[in-house]
């Protein structure tokens, strides 16, 4: 199950994508109800009965000046009626044609400010932004881009954390990281940089193309190396980083986009044993291969 806020704002921004195109978002019922579309299912029929996704077809007046006077039914806004016409073909329709509302933005918005202004939390260090974030930061600040515009994400993670640790000391070890994450801050600003583990750290990087990405992520991992170069770990080596970064201009969810990320820098290190060095992949959506 997903935070139910994400869930709004991913139906949100796909129907008003739709409505900035001069389309409809359609939607169609699953067949089967899963955990996941039950709460898709739900969400998106109090979008409706909240009037921030109607089907235009019902924005109608239904009375007019042909009726008689003392036929003519209460006097009612064409937003309700629609709503009412919208939630009988949510429940008898297969697929239901939606567009979003005034009412539907003002939502999306404060759902957006919502997640990304309140209740911040940074990690151990005061540095950045604590796990917890991550996801639901991605989500959002991927479905209020532009569409079609690059989208970058930073992943790095410290080589040798278990040497720092035994060489010297869980506190030793902190001030490497610390500083680290000192070096990925001020790297990314003004974009938000996050602790995503113990040693794995991130930055979500809208509107930066795949090269002036992976030039950010190149400067990081010189820096972490020149800095730290008296730190000696046995064997020639010194505390470094490895990095990976993705840029998509793809529409994508958020949990996908990083997974994309995360296993390339998993496979060329871990795997492939290519550490303190700069990966970097073009970021598809799966589903639309």
């Amino acid at each position: 199950m997903s935070d139910p806020r994400l869930v709004e704002i991913n139906l949100l921004s796909q129907i008003e994508q739709g409505t900035y195109l001069g389309k409809s978002f359609e939607y169609s019922k699953p067949r089967h109800f899963g955990a996941d579309e039950q709460q898709v299912h739900e969400a998106l029929f109090h979008l409706i009965l909240d009037g921030a996704a109607i089907n235009l077809e019902g924005y109608v007046r239904t009375w007019s000046n042909v009726h008689p006077p003392a036929e003519r039914p209460t006097p009612t806004f064409p937003l309700d009626m629609a709503t009412v016409r919208t939630i009988h073909n949510f429940f008898n329709q297969p697929i239901v044609p939606l567009q979003i509302t005034q009412r539907g933005r003002l939502r999306l918005y404060r759902l957006r400010d919502e997640i990304l202004n309140r209740d911040r939390v940074r990690e151990d260090f005061g540095i950045l932004w604590s796990h917890r974030h991550w996801l639901p930061d991605l989500e959002v600040k991927l479905r209020f881009r532009e569409h079609g515009q690059a989208f970058s994400v930073l992943v790095l993670d410290v080589d040798g954390l278990k040497r720092l640790n035994t060489i010297y000391s869980h506190d030793g070890a902190n001030i490497v990281l610390r500083g680290i994450f000192e070096i990925l801050q001020d790297a990314v600003k003004p974009c938000e940089a996050y602790r995503l583990g113990g040693d794995e750290a991130g930055a979500i990087l809208p509107e930066i193309e795949k090269d002036m990405a992976c030039r950010m992520a190149e400067d990081i991992r010189t820096t972490v190396e020149r800095t730290f170069k008296d730190k000696d770990l046995g064997g020639g080596t010194t505390p470094i980083v490895t990095l990976a970064v993705g840029t998509t201009i793809e529409e994508i969810s958020g949990s996908e986009f990083y997974s994309q990320v995360d296993h390339l820098l998993t496979e060329k290190k871990d795997r492939g044993g290519l550490r303190n060095t700069v990966h970097s992949l073009i970021v598809k959506n799966p589903g639309r291969a």
